[in-house]
């Protein structure tokens, strides 16, 4: 067997520009999107999906609960606009370093 068709049942080359590596699957020829598409959008991928989705929503809570909190607690808790600042200023730094410092955790245990 020669190098040429041994590459040949590793690689299919659908346009000339690009290759792709063949997935083992024991059908020769087939590359990652034919195989992506053949496996097709299930439940999975859309939970996933929205999942991801309303994750990323949800980081950006905090900043939008502090436009909302932020004026109430000021008149509850008569605050200068200067100490209302200080305190959303201080809030912001606690969660990054409660996030620095939990990350290994999450690492740890979640994976």
């Amino acid at each position: 067997v020669d190098e040429t068709s041994a590459l040949k049942k590793h690689f299919k080359n659908d346009d000339k520009e690009s290759s792709s590596e063949v997935m083992d699957t024991g059908r020769e020829g087939q590359n990652i999107n034919e195989a992506l598409e053949q496996a097709g959008c299930g439940f999975g991928t859309i939970l996933y999906t929205v999942g991801s989705f309303l994750f990323c929503c949800l980081q950006g809570s905090e900043v939008i609960m502090f436009a909302i909190v932020g004026p109430v607690v000021k008149c509850d808790w008569n605050l200068s606009s200067f100490s209302l600042t200080v305190l959303q200023t201080i809030t912001s730094i606690a969660m990054t370093c409660a996030s620095v410092l939990t990350s290994p955790l999450g690492d740890k245990f979640g994976r």
